[in-house]
């Protein structure tokens, strides 16, 4: 089977990595420094712990011609970094050694993944770009740190509040606040308490990557031109879920991001005040 296949004008390369997400921290710089070096036309990761821990990275070109030739390159170019920057192994449960056996740390495989739906639409795949790179900023940043995925999520879904399409009128707090299920988000105490310090910490962490983010946020402001607000925020968190690779509660999102809006509303913080 054929490591590339043709897509709306594109060629993509789908290729699985797998290293411990320890050290993801490693591998970040090397996929930006590819994407520096070839200039896909679009480049999308997703994190992944199916069969071992790994990067899904997909790549789309428009225009080169020996198909064959920039696969080998592909392959070529990661499989140094493997060689050059290792992972050590990761130690496997029993529980999954006895139903399925994991690929290897340090190892590429092909096709193993399938590309989203929202590969269809220029404005979300625009997007998924985008937030690539974040995720990569984020984790390349945080060196060694084990990586929260669910904070990664909810510093992510914050920062759609800087989107212009809420104006003056911030009304995004508003419009998660009718997001979820106030019976439900009793139990989340605990949960809300442990993730408030972290959106404190890193509401205005990706303003030290300036242009990145502009344009991140741009595509947040497309999509909600698009799709509307309460859709716009959904399709949204749809898609940076279904990057990271984890399944989380969206009750749980809505309540936390909605009770540190609260938060900061009462405090007179005038970022989040809103001007009628």
């Amino acid at each position: 089977m054929d490591s590339f296949f043709d897509y709306k004008g594109d060629t993509w390369y789908c290729l699985s990595i797998y290293y411990s997400e320890k050290y993801y921290y490693k591998l970040m710089p090397a996929i930006s420094s590819f994407c520096s070096i070839y200039s896909p036309d679009h480049h999308i990761l997703f994190l992944s712990h199916h069969l071992g821990e790994h990067i899904n990275l997909a790549l789309a070109f428009s225009d080169r011609q020996n198909k064959i030739k920039l696969k080998e390159e592909i392959e070529t170019f990661f499989k140094e970094i493997l060689e050059t920057s290792p992972s050590p192994p990761i130690k496997q449960t029993e529980y999954g050694k006895v139903l399925w056996k994991n690929y290897s740390c340090n190892t590429i495989t092909w096709n193993r993944f399938e590309l989203p739906i929202f590969i269809n639409s220029k404005n979300i795949l625009k997007f998924g770009d985008l937030t690539s790179l974040l995720i990569a900023y984020l984790i390349d940043d945080e060196l060694d740190a084990p990586i929260d995925y669910f904070a990664l999520i909810l510093v992510l879904f914050l920062n759609f509040s800087k989107s212009n399409v809420f104006g003056r009128n911030n009304n995004f707090h508003e419009i998660v606040s009718g997001l979820y299920s106030k019976e439900e988000s009793k139990d989340d105490d605990s949960l809300i308490v442990d993730n408030l310090s972290v959106l404190d910490s890193y509401y205005d962490y990706f303003e030290n990557n300036d242009l990145l983010y502009k344009r991140w946020l741009n595509s947040v402001d497309k999509i909600l031109l698009d799709h509307g607000s309460v859709n716009g925020i959904c399709l949204l968190l749809d898609t940076i879920i279904y990057q990271i690779g984890m399944t989380f509660s969206y009750d749980q999102i809505f309540t936390i991001v909605s009770e540190w809006l609260k938060i900061k509303e009462k405090s007179n913080d005038r970022r989040f005040i809103s001007n009628e």
